[in-house]
Protein backbone atom coordinates (compact mmCIF):
# COMPACT_ATOMS: atom_id res chain seq x y z
CA UNK A 1 0.00 0.00 0.00
CA UNK A 2 1.48 3.03 -1.47
CA UNK A 3 0.28 6.27 0.10
CA UNK A 4 0.52 9.11 -2.00
CA UNK A 5 2.88 12.27 -0.18
CA UNK A 6 3.01 15.66 -2.23
CA UNK A 7 5.00 18.51 -1.80
CA UNK A 8 3.89 20.52 -5.05
CA UNK A 9 2.04 23.24 -2.71
CA UNK A 10 5.21 24.24 -0.64
CA UNK A 11 7.47 27.06 -0.80
CA UNK A 12 11.07 25.78 -0.25
CA UNK A 13 10.73 26.32 3.61
CA UNK A 14 7.76 24.66 4.30
CA UNK A 15 9.03 21.46 2.45
CA UNK A 16 12.20 21.62 4.87
CA UNK A 17 9.64 21.96 7.78
CA UNK A 18 7.75 19.25 6.14
CA UNK A 19 10.75 17.05 6.18
CA UNK A 20 11.70 17.91 9.48
CA UNK A 21 8.82 15.82 10.55
CA UNK A 22 9.81 13.14 9.15
CA UNK A 23 11.72 9.91 10.66
CA UNK A 24 12.35 7.86 8.02
CA UNK A 25 13.27 3.77 7.45
CA UNK A 26 15.04 2.94 4.16
CA UNK A 27 14.66 -0.60 3.38
CA UNK A 28 16.25 -3.21 0.07
CA UNK A 29 19.08 -1.65 -1.50
CA UNK A 30 18.33 2.14 -1.14
CA UNK A 31 19.29 1.51 2.75
CA UNK A 32 22.55 1.10 1.50
CA UNK A 33 22.29 3.56 -1.57
CA UNK A 34 23.34 7.73 -1.40
CA UNK A 35 19.18 7.78 -0.66
CA UNK A 36 19.54 7.93 3.02
CA UNK A 37 22.39 10.41 2.90
CA UNK A 38 20.20 12.65 0.05
CA UNK A 39 17.12 12.98 3.11
CA UNK A 40 19.52 13.94 5.92
CA UNK A 41 20.54 16.97 3.13
CA UNK A 42 17.04 18.02 3.44
CA UNK A 43 16.65 17.37 6.92
CA UNK A 44 14.80 14.56 7.44
CA UNK A 45 15.90 12.05 10.79
CA UNK A 46 16.73 8.58 9.15
CA UNK A 47 16.52 5.92 11.21
CA UNK A 48 17.82 1.82 10.95
CA UNK A 49 14.97 0.29 12.52
CA UNK A 50 10.73 0.31 12.33
CA UNK A 51 9.35 1.90 15.43
CA UNK A 52 6.44 3.64 16.78
CA UNK A 53 8.30 6.87 15.86
CA UNK A 54 8.77 6.09 12.45
CA UNK A 55 6.62 8.22 9.82
CA UNK A 56 7.84 6.76 6.79
CA UNK A 57 9.18 4.16 4.96
CA UNK A 58 10.82 4.14 1.58
CA UNK A 59 10.80 1.06 -0.28
CA UNK A 60 14.06 0.30 -2.68
CA UNK A 61 14.27 -2.97 -4.19
CA UNK A 62 14.67 -5.64 -2.01
CA UNK A 63 16.98 -8.43 -2.88
CA UNK A 64 15.26 -11.58 -2.41
CA UNK A 65 18.34 -13.58 -1.55
CA UNK A 66 18.60 -12.04 1.79
CA UNK A 67 14.70 -12.71 3.11
CA UNK A 68 15.76 -16.45 3.93
CA UNK A 69 12.41 -17.61 2.22
CA UNK A 70 10.52 -14.78 3.48
CA UNK A 71 8.16 -12.76 1.12
CA UNK A 72 9.13 -9.68 3.07
CA UNK A 73 11.58 -8.51 4.90
CA UNK A 74 11.79 -8.08 8.94
CA UNK A 75 11.18 -4.11 8.77
CA UNK A 76 8.08 -4.78 6.11
CA UNK A 77 6.88 -7.23 8.77
CA UNK A 78 7.06 -5.07 11.74
CA UNK A 79 5.66 -1.89 8.98
CA UNK A 80 2.63 -3.92 8.65
CA UNK A 81 1.82 -4.80 12.02
CA UNK A 82 1.97 -1.10 13.59
CA UNK A 83 -0.27 -0.01 10.60
CA UNK A 84 -2.91 -2.36 11.52
CA UNK A 85 -2.49 -1.03 15.29
CA UNK A 86 -3.21 2.13 13.86
CA UNK A 87 0.15 3.61 13.75
CA UNK A 88 0.09 6.57 10.32
CA UNK A 89 2.90 5.34 8.59
CA UNK A 90 3.05 6.15 4.94
CA UNK A 91 5.13 4.28 2.28
CA UNK A 92 7.19 5.57 -0.80
CA UNK A 93 9.12 3.88 -3.25
CA UNK A 94 12.86 5.05 -3.40
CA UNK A 95 12.06 6.67 -6.89
CA UNK A 96 8.91 8.30 -5.52
CA UNK A 97 10.88 9.23 -2.37
CA UNK A 98 13.57 10.98 -4.74
CA UNK A 99 10.87 12.56 -6.87
CA UNK A 100 9.37 14.60 -3.93
CA UNK A 101 12.82 15.55 -3.19
CA UNK A 102 14.30 16.73 -6.08
CA UNK A 103 11.06 18.57 -6.58
CA UNK A 104 11.95 20.77 -3.92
Amino acid sequence: MFLPISTTSYQWYSFITFCNTLLIVFIGECSISGVSKKASSVGCDVVDGVSKKVTLLVKGIQDKSRLAGKELSNKEIKEQELISKGHNIRILSENDFLELVNEN
